[in-house]
């Protein structure tokens, strides 16, 4: 959810991952946090943030792509509280993290089940 970044940036910093030894990853959202420059941007309508459901289907093509043997330490992030201005869905961590983990299992879907290593 960087600002201007789409679903096809994303796919491309996957695959660009995908030609290294990573260990392990965190994945989550940015969230607007009171009294940043980011707040800032938000407030004038210059940026947006991710849509819930965009941001699940980025995790699921970042899960289903990075190497099975990579440690996903966190799929969600935190904002300190009183300071998250938007997206308010971040606030529900456990339900996105169980959002991801049933759309995964509904479709059969699994960590590396596309992982292809560029050599």
């Amino acid at each position: 959810g960087l600002p201007g970044e789409n679903s096809e940036s994303i796919k491309r910093t996957c695959d660009f991952l995908s030609g290294y030894s990573i260990y392990g990853i965190k994945i989550h959202s940015l969230y607007v946090m009171a009294g940043t420059r980011l707040a800032e941007m938000y407030r004038a309508g210059e940026y947006e943030p991710i849509g819930e459901d965009e941001y699940v289907e980025g995790v699921i093509y970042v899960l289903t792509h990075i190497n099975p043997e990579t440690v996903v330490h966190r799929i969600t992030g935190d904002c300190p509280d009183g300071m998250l201005l938007a997206p308010a869905w971040s606030r529900e961590k456990s339900r996105i993290i169980e959002k991801i983990r049933s759309t995964m299992s509904a479709r059969g879907l699994y960590q590396g089940m596309y992982f292809d290593k560029i050599e």
